[in-house]
């Protein structure tokens, strides 16, 4: 995040975790955001890429399906 002490972190699996960096070597873990499901049923949609906004409280994520999801970066909610 730009102007925060906060990663985003993808899995290989599709996910994406927020994580905030503590003291020392240790991370905390503050929240998991979920994609919404792709409208087929028969798709399945994995993320991208990732772009905080300046001010570091939403982050979007590019879909593979060309969609894009917005996400509260404290709650973790999709918003958009």
């Amino acid at each position: 995040c730009p102007n925060k002490d906060v990663c985003a972190l993808l899995s290989r699996a599709g996910s994406v975790w927020l994580q905030r960096a503590g003291s020392g070597d240790t991370w905390q873990s503050l929240v998991q955001l979920t994609v919404p499901p792709a409208a087929a049923a028969t798709e399945q949609r994995h993320v991208t890429s990732l772009c905080w906004r300046p001010d570091g409280a939403c982050i979007a994520c590019g879909l593979s399906d060309g969609y894009l999801s917005i996400f509260d970066a404290e709650e973790g909610a999709c918003i958009f």
